[in-house]
């Protein structure tokens, strides 16, 4: 029953209170690539990033393409496989009959499944932030400064 109840809790931590901090992958002129960096703002026509522990300034001009890829997908997806897992567990909990030779509860058959939900979702979650790059190759600065930031922007 604890654990049961460890698991509900859980799914009241606000998801919003999760981390949502921006990764950026950026493909430069001269085919130099800033991989992993962290957004921290945009600052005349420079991207301030953190890369490496250091504070990097990128000209916009020199940005061919770029990837944002968010932090929580993977929380996230598991937070709402698990509630899902877990719902699916107390219907197959109460429906299961202790077998000869396991002695499970609902408790048990709820966390099971709940964590199999867990990890689909976070798969599910995952894969949905995959972005593809996106080409910014032969756009203005204004227009390059106006698609990341409307990158940035969505959810």
């Amino acid at each position: 029953m604890k654990q049961f109840i460890a698991l509900v809790s859980f799914f009241f931590v606000p998801l919003n209170a999760l981390a949502q901090d921006h990764y950026l992958w950026l493909k430069l002129s001269e085919n130099r690539v800033i991989l992993n960096a962290t957004w921290r703002g945009m600052e005349g026509d420079s991207l301030q990033l953190l890369s490496g522990g250091k504070s990097l300034f990128v000209p916009i001009e020199e940005i061919e393409q770029i990837r944002v890829m968010r932090e929580g997908s993977i929380v996230e997806g598991a937070a709402v496989g698990a509630g899902i897992g877990l719902a699916v567990g107390m219907v197959a909990g109460f429906l299961a009959r202790p077998v000869r030779d396991q002695n499970r509860t609902m408790e048990t058959s709820a966390l099971y499944i709940g964590i199999v939900g867990g990890i689909i979702g976070s798969v599910a979650g995952s894969l949905r932030d995959m972005e593809q790059a996106v080409p910014l190759e032969g756009k203005s600065v204004a227009e390059k400064r106006e698609t990341i930031g409307k990158l940035i922007a969505a959810p």
